[in-house]
Order: structure tokens, then C-alpha cells, then sequence
């Protein structure tokens, strides 16, 4: 797991690692923490469907998709994909639903107390 608190000072985004196939990427614990940026890139061209999900207790099946519309975002091109998450969630991760073109996974945090 991962703690929003260790990136206070850092000016580069947090990477949350790299998704090949479906999963998800590292868990980063966000209380105090309020907003999120997540970025998704790929070197060649991908048909790859992603969502952010959020947890109160961090447990692995306590996750649920962020996305007001319960769906999921898909990433169609190369250029860097942004994903937008406002509000305070204690436990947040990027999940890949589909596709196999390795997605590279960051978060940069708007606030961090």
C-alpha cells in the first residue's frame, strides 16, 4: 500500500504501476488527501477500459467504481488519458477491466494534508 502523506512534497506524479492485462494497481491510502488526477498512458494504441475505484476500509473486496454512471472509461489512443476524481475517499486504486496493451498508471493529488 501506498501513502498519499509520503508524496507531500513530491512534484512528479505517484506512479501506481504498470497494468498489462485486467487488475489493478496498488492501493493508496488517501486520507487527508482531497482531489485526484489519474493518468493512463500507452505506447502504442489500445482499446483498454479502466475505472477508478474507491474503498472506507482498504479491504480488497470492499472497492466500488467512483464513476457516477457506475462505468467504465476507455482509453482509445496513445496521448496521455486523464481521469478526474473530486472529493475525500480513504482508499483509492485504478482497475483495467480489459485489453492487454501495457497502461501505465500515475495519480498526481491536488491537496495533501
Amino acid at each position: 500500500m501506498l501513502y498519499a502523506r509520503d508524496y507531500a512534497d513530491a512534484t512528479a506524479p505517484i506512479a501506481l504501476g504498470t497494468l498489462n492485462g485486467p487488475g489493478a494497481t496498488e492501493i493508496l491510502f488517501m486520507k487527508g488527501s482531497v482531489d485526484a488526477i489519474i493518468g493512463i498512458k500507452h505506447a502504442t494504441t489500445p482499446n483498454d477500459d479502466y475505472r477508478v475505484e474507491g474503498s472506507l476500509s482498504g479491504e480488497e473486496d470492499s472497492f466500488a467504481n467512483l464513476d457516477s454512471l457506475n462505468e467504465a472509461d476507455t482509453v482509445s489512443s496513445t496521448t496521455q488519458y486523464l481521469m478526474f476524481f473530486y472529493g475525500k475517499i480513504p482508499y483509492l486504486r485504478v482497475r483495467k477491466n480489459s485489453g492487454t496493451t501495457p497502461g501505465v498508471i500515475t495519480l498526481s493529488l491536488g491537496e495533501i494534508s
